[in-house]
């Protein structure tokens, strides 16, 4: 669910709508927000809700623990666990692939000529992966085309052929460079 659609548009207005139609009746307030907050999660990719439910876990069972705490050193335990935890799942799971990609292009330069580093970033360029691997050309596609363009460099696949490849592969061979777009 994206912020710019209407499926978007309508779940804020029912979320609005029952948040303030229990304005006295606050835990089950704290509960939607809660409960509406895994849905729009879900609306992304159902499968990573277990991180946000994790990631709500832990938070609370440290939350917990911050108000039974008496000692200073303890608390502060806790509120880096939470913290840290947090952050691993963020790095894990959003930045994982940048740093993945900069280290392959960081240890390319000692690789040889026969490195080559695929990766994609998405820039806002499009509203699925799908269609953003295709953008990029990251998609099998062009993976296919690449490493076809990369054995006819060292000799080891006809260059001639490769138009034939692109025509067989669905490519159009007149798209822009996604770099300069």
């Amino acid at each position: 669910m994206l912020f710019n659609s209407i499926e978007y548009f309508l779940f804020l207005i029912v979320v609005f709508l029952c948040f303030w139609a229990t304005a006295r009746l606050r835990v089950l307030r704290v509960v939607l927000l809660l409960l509406a907050s895994y849905v729009f999660y879900m609306g992304w990719n159902a499968t990573f809700v277990v991180l946000i439910i994790a990631s709500t876990l832990v938070d609370y069972l440290c939350g917990l623990g911050l108000a039974a705490a008496a000692s200073l050193t303890w608390r502060k335990v806790l509120l880096g666990v939470s913290v840290l935890f947090n952050l691993g799942l963020l790095g894990l799971f959003k930045y994982a692939d940048f740093f993945i990609a900069a280290t392959a292009q960081t240890i390319g330069r000692w690789m040889g000529d026969d490195y080559l580093v695929l990766g994609c970033d998405g820039f806002g360029r499009s509203e699925a992966r799908e269609e953003l691997r295709r953008f990029f050309e990251v998609d099998a596609e062009n993976i296919a085309l690449a490493a076809l363009s990369e054995l006819a460099r060292v000799g080891k696949y006809p260059k001639q052929k490769l138009p034939d490849a692109v025509r067989a592969l669905g490519l159009n061979p007149n798209k822009p460079n996604p770099v300069t777009v």
